[in-house]
């Protein structure tokens, strides 16, 4: 990774002015001057500008590996993948003459892909999703990679450890849109055989899990305990004994660790736990371990007792920190989602570690004590069988929801005023698969009149339209009566789509949860289909939670006759629409207060187990 990052960052960035430099006058002839004026123009979106910096580079430094990467960069903007592909290579040559000519294309192709993500001087966004823009540039690095064979290259073990990124970058792109899970995980295994220390492709193979309709959940925790004990075999666990006082009732310091304190799903359900935790039994402590900070950032900030930006450290170093601060219970909000640190649960942070939200499977990891869940996530004594965690089950349900801000009005049923029922899906595009699409189908057959409406931020991109599309025209529905929805300026006129909705159609076998809890606030009942494993069962803790029990299916036909025949009751749709909110506002969805009474309840009883353990 480190020379990777190198040839990304060796000619990408510009040259660094120390600070006996900053008084000096860049001279007109600088390549550094008019480097810094290509990237401000690009940020300006002023493309005039950025290519009168680029011919003056060209006239200056012609060959340096930082004008050919902004030629690519200018092409690539302009759509010109190929050539843009060229000055990449060309750039790579000069950076690594003895690379092999196979490498420099999967190198090339790397950067468009960064490039097509948004990762470039004068970017205003970084997204993976970005990519489904751009089919042709990942194209190009699955072809790129196809013709690579690390028998043939003097380099073997450097040039091993970038195309093993590359092939971690095929793997990311995959999980947009909607995810072909068997893919995806070979494309991770592809780059963890070429470099077993990739810790993000070993997580993006366990995460691909959530979204794979062929594997058991027996199959699904083997994958998981092998990953786990690999990180218990490559960071080794604490052997030193924690300082922490073994007083059963003092203050228990519980630490929340993830990157989703920001915008973020997680801070609808973390941020409410936070604002009512009872200080005189437990001192909340945030390590925010992303780089981005917003209002969200803000508020766990000022609800935590304490807060910390851990972005930066690495796992020694927030390790210390974490022994510094006391912690006595450590609860990881990420699992194998985002930029999770196994390595420092595998390690062992705290005395007691728990998982909870980020991830709806086992971590794998020996060194995790607890998992967070509810009777109806993880039915007793079956879902044990598939936690290498003790699973610590809360009273009533796993989590609770905060809107997090004031909620526009419940809309009138569309369908009084349209005429025909309008079905709904706004979750993840990644969670929607080909089987999935034959069940909806079915209902759209069911009530012959009705709509889906699927929003998503990269339903944006028309070739993933295009491809759900196809699926369902092939299922034999007739494409006037699909609809979608992409980005929404702000989170307020995000809500007030649901009043285009009369019912969600949940996705399976991976729940919905944010979208769930927002659409039965806005008055949209949810259909849900019980599955296995905790992926399958949100829904039903969430429904349950809320008294709608009568939503949820057992199976595929029960989903197609509980959504059929809550569309075929306009009126009574119309009445429970009116009537939800309030169901949810006074449920145990919403009781921040007790729940958190309950959950510090279950820090307790870990601690005291802790405390009575022999040293």
């Amino acid at each position: 990774m480190l020379l990777l990052s190198a040839f990304f960052g060796g000619f990408i960035r510009l040259a660094m002015i120390g600070h006996d430099q900053t008084s000096r006058r860049l001279q007109p002839k600088s390549p550094e001057s008019w480097s810094r004026k290509f990237e401000i123009a690009l940020s300006q979106d002023d493309h005039a500008a950025a290519d009168r910096a680029l011919s003056r580079l060209l006239r200056i430094s012609p060959g340096h590996p930082r004008t050919l990467y902004y030629q690519g960069l200018r092409a690539q903007i302009d759509g010109k993948i190929p050539a843009a592909l060229e000055h990449y290579a060309a750039a790579a040559t000069h950076q690594f003459p003895d690379f092999s000519p196979a490498t420099v294309r999967v190198m090339a192709a790397s950067k468009a892909i960064d490039t097509a993500r948004g990762k470039h001087p004068g970017s205003h966004r970084m997204d993976w999703a970005l990519l489904l823009g751009q089919p042709a540039v990942v194209e190009a690095l699955k072809v790129s990679l196809q013709h690579w064979d690390d028998q043939q290259h003097l380099n073997a073990g450097k040039e091993r450890s970038l195309v093993a990124n590359a092939w971690y970058q095929l793997a990311a792109a995959q999980r947009q849109g909607m995810v072909d899970a068997e893919k995806c995980q070979h494309y991770c295994t592809q780059a963890l055989q070429l470099n077993p220390d990739h810790q993000a492709a070993r997580s993006t193979y366990l995460f691909t899990l959530n979204y794979d309709i062929t594997k058991s959940p027996e199959e699904i925790y083997a994958l998981h305990v092998t990953a786990g004990d690999w990180w218990a075999e490559r960071f080794a666990e604490r052997k030193q004994p924690f300082p922490n006082s073994r007083q059963e009732d003092k203050l228990i310091r519980v630490a929340y660790l993830s990157t989703d304190f920001r915008h973020h799903p997680v801070a609808y359900f973390i941020l409410p736990v936070l604002q009512h935790h009872d200080t005189s039994s437990v001192l909340s402590h945030v390590y925010h371990a992303h780089a981005a900070r917003d209002e969200y950032t803000e508020q766990a900030a000022r609800s935590a007792c304490r807060f910390t930006h851990v972005a930066d450290f690495d796992d020694q170093a927030l390790a210390r920190q974490i022994e510094r601060d006391g912690i006595d219970i450590l609860v990881d909000l990420n699992g194998t989602s985002g930029q999770g640190r196994q390595s420092l649960l595998a390690r062992r942070a705290a005395p007691i570690q728990m998982t909870w939200l980020g991830s709806p499977n086992t971590t794998g990891l020996p060194t995790v004590d607890y998992r967070i869940v509810d009777a109806n996530t993880d039915p007793p004594p079956s879902a044990q069988a598939w936690n290498r965690e003790q699973l610590l089950y809360l009273p009533r349900l796993f989590s609770v929801y905060d809107p997090l801000g004031n909620l526009p009005p419940v809309a009138q049923s569309p369908c009084l005023q349209r005429g025909y029922i309008t079905f709904g899906s706004f979750n993840n595009v990644a969670k929607i698969n080909p089987p999935l699409l034959h069940v909806w189908a079915e209902i759209l057959k069911q009530v012959p009149t009705s709509r889906l409406l699927l929003k998503y931020p990269t339903l944006d991109f028309e070739p993933l339209q295009e491809e759900l599309r196809q699926r369902l025209e092939k299922e034999g529905i007739d494409l006037a009566r699909i609809e979608f929805i992409g980005k929404i300026k702000n989170r307020q006129q995000h809500l007030e789509a649901y009043s285009r909705v009369d019912i969600q159609l949940d996705t399976f076998p991976y729940h919905g949860t944010t979208t769930s809890c927002e659409s039965l606030l806005m008055g949209v009942p949810v259909v849900t289909r019980a599955g296995a494993d905790h992926r399958s069962r949100v829904g039903v803790s969430l429904l349950s939670s809320v008294g709608r029990a009568d939503w949820i299916a057992k199976d595929r036909t029960e989903y197609v006759q509980i959504a059929s025949r809550l569309a075929h009751e306009p009126e009574i749709l119309a009445q429970t629409r009116a009537r939800l909110r309030d169901q949810v506002q006074t449920s145990a969805l919403m009781d921040s207060g007790r729940f958190t009474h309950e959950l510090e309840q279950a820090y307790r009883d870990c601690w005291v187990r802790w405390c009575r353990r022999s040293v």
